[in-house]
Formats: C-alpha cells, structure tokens, sequence
C-alpha cells in the first residue's frame, strides 16, 4: 500500500512532505529550472532547489562541476554519473577521461567487455605507447618489465637496490 506520506507527485525522489518543507514545486521536478532535479540539488550537491544559481557566480547550478571533475552537473545527469564523484564505476578513471579522452563508459569498469578494466587498458596502452586501448584485451600477451628502486640506508651505501620482474602477460604487470 501507498501511504500520503509517500506520495511523489512530481516523481524527482523527493515526497511531497517535504517539497512542502523545502518550499519546491510538488509538481515540478526542478523547480528553479537549473537542469538539476530538485533531490539531487538538496541530497547530492547541496544546492539551493529555489535558485538557479545557489553562489551567485553567473553559473547556473547545472553549469557547475560540483565534483570538480571537469563534467558539468548537467552533463553529469545526462550521462547517468554521480555528481558528488570523480569516477562513477570506481576503477581508477575519471569520469572526464572516460567520456571525453578514452570513450569508454564511466559506468562501467570493463567496457568492452574482455576482462581487462578500462583503466588496466590506458595504463597498458601508455607503457607500449599507443592510444587505441581498443587493441588490448586478455587474448593479447605483451612483454613488459616492472621495476621499483628501494632505498634502505640500512643496507647499502648507495642506498639503491633495484628490483625487476619480467613476462609475459596480459594487462598490466604491476597487477600480477
């Protein structure tokens, strides 16, 4: 059953108890008319929902980049990303570099679908110098070299020992 309390005349996630506690139009999905629903600007970016532009900036509230990631909010909601994150799918790539550098999708972290995440592609794609991660997926084997220097005072005078770990393997060495 569906309770008064409940209801979400405008359907934007905010029932309409508390439309009327925060004075937002029960029948408008952004009231202020930013591009940015009336939830996300109270429970996500913390924006005023009665203002287009909550700091007074010359930006609409849609216009700024609330997690500074270089995605409008406009964009942001457009994409299906998190405003308040810089990388929506959390595997190690921005949103902006997913979206306007790499074209893979900030929603998913294999985008391709071949068991290497899209961040192990750009990193793997950088060490062999070549741009189209398309290319590299677990069916190619690349011969690559990691290596760490190590400074112990304790151990030598130098103070430098250097590690190195060869083969061949897919992605990237440094996760094997």
């Amino acid at each position: 059953p569906t309770y008064p309390e409940d209801q979400d005349s405008d359907g934007d996630g905010l029932v309409d108890n508390y439309e009327v506690y925060f004075m937002t139009d029960l029948n408008s999905v952004d009231t202020d008319g930013d591009g940015i629903s009336d939830y996300d600007e109270i429970y996500t970016i913390d924006t005023d929902p009665l203002k287009v532009d909550t700091d007074n900036n010359g930006k609409t509230d849609g216009e700024e980049d609330y997690d500074r990631d270089g995605l409008t909010n406009i964009e942001e909601r457009d994409l299906g990303t998190f405003m308040d994150s810089t990388d929506t799918d959390s595997e190690g790539l921005s949103d902006y570099d997913e979206v306007k550098v790499y074209h893979t999708d900030p929603l998913k972290v294999d985008t391709d679908g071949d068991g290497v995440s899209d961040y192990e592609e750009v990193q793997v794609a950088k060490k062999l110098g070549i741009t189209d991660i398309s290319s590299i997926d677990k069916t190619n084997i690349f011969s690559q070299e990691l290596s760490r220097n190590n400074f112990d005072p304790k151990l030598y005078k130098e103070n430098i020992i250097q590690m190195k770990v060869s083969g061949n393997v897919y992605g990237l060495i440094d996760n094997h």
